[in-house]
C-alpha cells in the first residue's frame, strides 16, 4: 500500500497500530480521528460548473 500510495498524487497513507484489514471495525477511535482529520483538512467544494435548478415563476 506505501508504495502504491507514493505514486498517486495527493495521497495519505496511515498507519494505525494494531489494527488489521477492518480499521474502521476494529478500531473505531482512531479510524474516525483520522477520516474527520483528513476530511477536515480536504474539504470538498460544491461542484460550480452544474447550473443551479431553474425555478418556476408564478404568476
Amino acid at each position: 500500500m506505501r508504495q502504491l500510495a507514493r505514486h498517486l498524487p495527493s495521497t495519505e497513507f496511515r498507519v494505525l497500530d494494531e489494527v488489521g484489514h477492518a480499521a474502521f471495525w476494529e478500531a473505531p477511535p482512531e479510524w474516525n480521528a483520522s477520516a474527520l482529520d483528513s476530511l477536515t483538512r480536504h474539504r470538498v467544494r460544491p461542484n460550480r460548473t452544474v447550473p443551479a435548478p431553474k425555478r418556476s415563476q408564478r404568476t
